[in-house]
């Protein structure tokens, strides 16, 4: 695998998964793969964004997003993450990691 490239198929197949669970605006992959720093023992980063999470909490979130893989997504280690468009907009503010990801992230998918 070339040195920035990440598992696209993998991380396709997820999207995929969450799409079919509910409404999804983008997916920013953030982390060594995005940064092009990947080494043997990088995971997957993702921030799922979704007007599907506005009425459930920060953990209800998480498990979801978790539920939603699979046998082909259990082949590489991933921190998945999901925020509304109005809450990763507003948290770049203050968040230092949200910044850095709004700012470094690369958008994989986008509907």
């Amino acid at each position: 695998m070339p040195k920035t490239a990440y598992p696209k198929k993998i991380v396709d197949h997820y999207i995929k998964q969450v799409k079919n669970k509910i409404k999804v605006n983008k997916v920013v992959l953030f982390g060594s793969f995005a940064y092009g720093k990947p080494n043997i023992h990088s995971d997957i980063d993702l921030v799922v964004i979704s007007p599907s999470f506005k009425n459930q909490d920060f953990m209800e979130r998480m498990i979801m997003l978790s539920h939603l893989r699979d046998e082909i997504t259990y082949q590489i280690s991933m921190d998945i993450v999901g925020y509304t468009e109005k809450e990763f907009n507003k948290m770049g503010h203050y968040s230092v990691n949200l910044a850095e990801i709004k700012k470094k992230g690369k958008v994989i998918y986008s509907s």
